[in-house]
């Protein structure tokens, strides 16, 4: 019995001169092979600094603590399981960065994309990366905005070669009257990209104008349709001008 004891204590005092090590929370940032996490310390704040360095903007480095960072793993339609981290400062623009896997398990740096809004979808079609995004900043243009964004590799960096609106709702004072009614315009777009020998894209835009109604009431509007269009429109890759420009109106 004492000498059960004995080991009792013994495992106890072991158990306890133990270090527990410390748990890091990743914000799903697992991309990266092993070696490299332990080398970064599994903190986010180490992998930022590393990723602006990477792409030669260490003036952003006094910033690392206030930079959001996501990551996309295998990025849709990737031939190469490329992957991108997409960083953003709090009302300013984001950029992506593109990391290509090496046949050693490691990762090297494919290429920037530099000044784009809010990202809500990133994948390749074909050799150009799509990016669609919302536009967060105030503007007198429009009240709300999506829109899609192609980029096509030039050297170490991408280059924006197609932007379309996907939606975007305007609010526009009515001249025509003395009162509160207003005019709202929506524009929506619905993008397919189309088989051939060059990249095409199919577009069918419909742009409907409203008008709204104050209603004393409610304090609100009550928008009634006015109007509706729709076009579509073919946009073919020119490879001499390095963009999609408009081949035909249907």
């Amino acid at each position: 019995m004492k000498n059960f004891i004995i080991v009792l204590l013994l495992s106890l005092f072991i158990a306890l001169s133990v270090k527990i090590p410390t748990i890091y929370a990743f914000n799903n940032i697992s991309t990266l092979n092993s070696n490299n996490i332990f080398k970064y310390n599994n903190d986010n704040y180490t992998l930022i600094v590393k990723i602006l360095k990477d792409t030669n903007k260490d003036n952003l480095i006094p910033y690392a603590d206030l930079i959001n960072i996501e990551v996309i793993d295998n990025i849709p339609n990737s031939t190469t399981n490329n992957m991108a981290y997409i960083l953003s400062l709090p009302q300013q623009s984001s950029f992506i960065v593109l990391y290509t896997p090496t046949s050693n398990n490691n990762y090297v740096i494919d290429g920037i994309i530099d000044n784009v809004s809010t990202v809500i979808n990133l994948y390749y079609y074909k050799d150009f990366i799509a990016v669609e995004q919302t536009d967060s900043s105030s503007s007198t243009n429009f009240t709300k905005r999506e829109f899609l964004e192609i980029f096509f590799k030039k050297n170490k960096s991408y280059i924006s070669v197609f932007k379309k609106n996907i939606y975007m709702e305007k609010i526009i004072k009515n001249s025509n009257c003395d009162n509160n009614d207003i005019l709202k315009e929506v524009e929506t777009s619905s993008i397919d990209y189309l088989e051939g020998d060059f990249p095409r894209i199919l577009c069918v835009n419909t742009l409907t104008l409203y008008n709204g109604i104050f209603l004393n009431l409610t304090n609100s509007y009550e928008f009634i349709e006015n109007k509706k269009d729709t076009k579509k429109e073919i946009f073919e890759w020119c490879p001499e001008i390095e963009c999609f420009s408009i081949k035909k109106e249907l």
